[in-house]
């Protein structure tokens, strides 16, 4: 495999792609969004409510239900993904595809296994490395989660001291999750469009993520700080936007926001996923074999 050199500006134009995408084949990307969405929210409302039923929570029990939750969500999520993906390239190609594709490498067991080893590679360097940052701050960031995970309603959490060198431990960690986000998004969809195996894909992403790093990092950092700000403006539009209707009736605040926020949850995904396989085409898609078949739903 060949890792390609970009500028500072080819994320951008990755950016700008995807919103073409969506202004040109709205009722397809959108349509396949929603149904990824949906099997997301599905999932977390599953999580949210079963862990308020079994409230107070110990820590066992808090531990348990997010290992359970998680391996679902390793073993759901990365083969719908991957249906996405392929969703954007076969209509790419010109075929016929149905938005309910997305779900097709649920009937594709050895597609489908890739997938999920590719997210259990992943998930299994997450783990090691957290193991390592706790060590290395004296056990503060599993005392941080024993907190988090047991915190009761009514019952405000006391934090431990921020550990000494807090800072450079901040700048390591963004430049670590930029990394690794990064590696994984291009990983995940090497492994989706072409038959690496998942190790390969691994390798790839994390080489064109090493070679390009600046540019990457640069790119998210941005990201963050328009994230931030334009969150903070919605912010303040969705709040007055409930007291208004609040003052009607709590009920028709909740019946407008709902949508709302939807939307803009599901405008999010769509971005972002776009800008990932385009992200894939500007690095790997002209030197990988990819899948080439039609998806039917």
């Amino acid at each position: 495999m060949t890792v390609k050199s970009i500028t500072f500006g080819t994320p951008f134009s990755w950016l700008a792609a995807s919103f073409e995408a969506l202004r040109k084949d709205n009722g397809l990307i959108f349509g396949s969004t929603a149904l990824l969405m949906l099997a997301v929210l599905a999932t977390g409302l599953l999580h949210y409510g079963l862990d308020g039923i079994m409230q107070p929570m110990t820590l066992g029990t808090a531990l348990a239900s997010q290992a359970f939750f998680m391996l679902i969500n390793t073993v759901l999520f990365p083969p719908i993904i991957g249906g996405y993906f392929r969703v954007l390239y076969v209509h790419e190609q010109g075929q016929p595809v149905r938005p309910t594709a997305v779900f097709a490498l649920l009937r594709e067991p050895a597609a489908a296994g890739r997938m999920i080893a590719t997210a259990l590679i992943f998930l299994a360097i997450h783990v090691v490395l957290l193991i390592v940052v706790n060590f290395a701050t004296d056990g503060y960031v599993f005392e941080l989660f024993k907190i988090i995970l047991t915190i009761q309603p009514g019952h405000p959490p006391v934090f431990p001291p921020l550990p000494s060198g807090f800072l450079l431990w901040l700048v390591g960690i963004v430049f670590l999750g930029i990394t690794l986000m990064a590696a994984y998004s291009l990983a995940i969809t090497q492994t989706a469009l072409s038959t690496r195996a998942p190790l390969d894909a691994i390798g790839d992403g994390f080489a064109v993520i090493l070679r390009n790093l600046a540019v990457f990092v640069l790119f998210y950092l941005t990201m963050c700080l328009a994230g931030l700000f334009c969150g903070l403006i919605t912010a303040v539009v969705i709040v007055l936007i409930g007291m208004l209707f609040g003052l009607i009736s709590p009920i028709l605040a909740a019946v407008v926001l709902v949508p709302i926020c939807l939307a803009m949850l599901l405008l999010f995904y769509a971005v972002m996923f776009n800008f990932n396989y385009y992200a894939w085409r500007g690095t790997f898609g002209a030197d990988t074999t990819a899948v080439e078949q039609q998806i039917t739903a």
